[in-house]
């Protein structure tokens, strides 16, 4: 076993609302994300070695959180526990409404951080780790870029600061834009760093910034 849990599943209900948080400390490297059922979803960095989820959800019982380490891969998953029947006539209704839930997890530094997912919001408060990030749609906020980062999305938008890494960028009907100036369907830039910020994307509107904000 490569995780130890610090302290219990802690379940909490209020106002017709779930919060959930998991706490535990993972010696592996690699951590993939399975975002099924969420609408967002936040990274942040901790000093520490421990993991910490924290779920909220707007439906009591609609999701929990599920970890399992398999080949010293961490796995993390949210999905719903609402069993909904196919001829229900307000099915499409009631399941719109069970992706209403949000993701806050903390993540040691230098993690291998992969995310997987349909339709969904991804923010990286500056995360010192490599990310690769492969959704269908969805807005994509990183903050400042620090190690090597991969994307793959179908429609949506990005936006990142990235300074320190090699830039190569393909979105065939979307909007690049680097440093406020326009491009079309590609763009590559070579810094000679060890670091690269790839992205591959049929509509996604990439918007970047190579300056490190002060």
């Amino acid at each position: 076993m490569r995780f130890i849990y610090t302290f219990l599943f802690i379940s909490s209900l209020t106002f017709s609302q779930k919060k959930a948080s998991k706490s535990f400390v993972f010696f592996g490297n690699e951590i993939e994300i399975n975002t099924d059922g969420l609408d967002n979803i936040t990274i942040e960095n901790t000093d520490s070695n421990t993991i910490e989820i924290f779920l909220l959800d707007v439906n009591l019982t609609a999701h929990d959180i599920h970890t399992i380490e398999e080949n010293e891969t961490l796995k993390l998953s949210f999905e719903n526990s609402i069993v909904i029947n196919e001829g229900e006539v307000f099915r499409k209704f009631i399941t719109k409404r069970l992706e209403r839930a949000s993701v806050l997890i903390k993540i040691p530094k230098e993690k291998r951080i992969s995310i997987y997912g349909k339709t969904v919001g991804i923010t990286s408060k500056s995360y010192q780790g490599d990310l690769n990030l492969y959704i269908d749609k969805g807005n994509i906020y990183l903050n400042d870029v620090q190690k090597n980062t991969e994307i793959k999305l179908f429609a949506g938008n990005i936006k990142a600061t990235v300074y320190q890494q090699n830039i190569a960028i393909i979105s065939n009907k979307g909007n690049i834009t680097i440093d406020e100036r326009e491009f079309k369907k590609k763009y590559k830039e070579d810094t000679n760093t060890p670091y690269n910020f790839v992205v591959n994307s049929i509509n996604a509107n990439v918007v970047l910034t190579t300056q490190k904000i002060q």
